[in-house]
């Protein structure tokens, strides 16, 4: 599995989990420029590891209000559920 979740994460997998990467830019040595995958975590279900984006961009978000705190949580909630719709499409 390779899913590209908008333009910061990837969700693969092995045979035992569902991993939540980020996309990432090489700061230094040979590589230095070029784009990386980072994992940041480990789940047994894709809607936890869509759950965990949630929380990382409330964390990094650079928000001033909590008005526009709640309008990027929106946003990228809106973006999880896109996904999530075709994902239910699928299942069996």
């Amino acid at each position: 599995m390779y899913i590209e979740l908008g333009k910061n994460y990837v969700l693969n997998s092995d045979e035992h989990n569902i991993i939540l990467k980020a996309k990432a830019i090489q700061q230094t040595g040979k590589n230095a420029g070029e784009e990386y995958l980072k994992t940041e975590g480990y789940f047994q279900t894709i809607e936890a590891a869509l759950r965990h984006v949630v929380n990382l961009e409330i964390r990094k978000s650079e928000a001033k209000s909590i008005k526009e705190l709640g309008e990027n949580v929106n946003k990228i909630k809106q973006d999880i559920n896109e996904v999530l719709r075709e994902f239910k499409e699928v299942t069996v």
